[in-house]
């Protein structure tokens, strides 16, 4: 652990405005805009990533998706870390991520994270951290943006009916953590629908191919609205 992060317990006083991002292309094109998206594992992995690529792709031809890890088979960039809260995240990588950005600042940060958080502690560092990570990237571009996931339910096997079910004991922190991200005065991407149904049986952590493209499809329509005219 890096004891020399500093880590900010006030909510951030200098998030601009959050309005769609304007062209003066005449030709009605999207202008160049590069776009970050930072997270968890449900980011770390290529598949969400992608999706959104893609999907801004049809939108924003010219649009650059930055960051340090690169998925060569996907061919997308992004700060994915497994396993992470935002705690650990602020701790241990948002100096260095940071460092390496430098060169290349995202004019639009894509966040998910809140599952790990909603684990660890019940999310209860999560809205200073957050707080954190935006001033942060606000230091580097003092126009930057930012859109958050909404962080889907857990859930959990149960054997006597033979599929997930939702788990109670984080519903409530997960709740919460929603609200904080809803009151931050960013922009907020709509509930993906993720249910129970959508996790594999092994695992009530990450969804399914089902659960992710519900993800990447609510942060896609998010981000569409900051590329386009």
């Amino acid at each position: 652990t890096n004891n020399d992060t500093v880590v900010n317990d006030k909510e951030p006083t200098s998030v601009p405005e959050q309005k769609p991002i304007q062209t003066n292309n005449e030709s009605g094109a999207a202008a160049s805009k590069k776009i970050l998206i930072l997270g968890d594992s449900e980011v770390a992995s290529s598949f969400v990533p992608k999706e959104i690529r893609e999907g801004i792709g049809t939108i924003c031809s010219d649009c650059a998706f930055v960051g340090s890890r690169f998925d060569i088979t996907q061919s997308v960039r992004m700060e994915g870390f497994p396993g992470y809260s935002t705690e650990r995240f602020v701790t241990i990588e948002l100096p260095s991520v940071l460092s390496k950005l430098r060169t290349n600042v995202p004019d639009i940060v894509v966040i998910h994270f809140g599952t790990n958080d909603a684990v660890v502690d019940g999310g209860a560092n999560f809205k200073k951290n957050v707080s954190t990570i935006i001033d942060s990237f606000i230091g580097l571009n003092h126009k930057a943006q930012f859109i958050f996931a909404q962080v889907p339910l857990i859930a959990i096997y149960d054997k006597t009916q033979d599929k997930n079910i939702v788990d109670s004991r984080y519903s409530s922190a997960i709740e919460n953590i929603n609200t904080s991200i809803r009151n931050l005065g960013v922009s907020y991407a709509s509930n993906p629908g993720v249910t129970a149904d959508d996790f594999t049986v092994s695992d009530g952590v990450h969804p399914g191919y089902r659960g992710q493209s519900k993800i990447a499809g609510a942060l896609t329509a998010a981000l569409i609205p900051f590329v386009r005219k």
